[in-house]
């Protein structure tokens, strides 16, 4: 009998504790969503990314430019485009409040995004991701993007 209440023991431990391990944040996406951003071109030369990259926090104001919409729930968000530039790129990074659903506001996001929201040109690639809790939204040609989001898969 023991033996038999050991096993249940054991067995309940393991799944409570692979439970709370797959909830667990993931320890790469712990830093600030800047720290982030910096970390994804690390190890990019600088001539192949657009010139004059600038970072912007996302707000009310300008959520809409970047996401596509101005409904999209998140606790913060950081963009980074060219200052001036007739390129399509943009880099997004959201951090999701915690009781949202992260794929669903990925889907969410992947039918509202404008790849053509620039003058005269379209970005040539969407990519739009998860990982815990962070949302990786890409457009840029096709080279940069799938840079962009092995950078954002590799991060440690």
């Amino acid at each position: 009998m023991k033996i038999i209440q050991k096993c249940i023991t054991i067995i309940f431990t393991t799944a409570l504790l692979v439970c709370t391990g797959c909830q667990m944040k993931d320890p790469a996406l712990s830093d600030s969503l800047q720290t982030i951003m910096d970390k994804l071109y690390k190890d990019i030369p600088e001539d192949q990314l657009p010139m004059a990259l600038e970072d912007v926090q996302l707000n009310e104001d300008n959520e809409a430019y970047f996401l596509g919409s101005d409904k999209i729930e998140y606790a913060e968000g950081l963009a980074r485009e060219p200052a001036v530039s007739s390129i399509a790129y943009s880099v997004v990074l959201l951090r999701v409040k915690e009781d949202v659903d992260v794929e669903a506001l990925v889907k969410k996001i992947q039918s509202s995004v404008d790849p053509a929201k620039w003058v005269c040109v379209e970005a040539e690639s969407v990519i739009v991701e998860s990982r815990g809790d962070v949302i990786l939204v890409v457009m840029a040609d096709q080279d940069q993007a799938s840079t962009i989001s092995k950078a954002f898969e590799d991060l440690q």
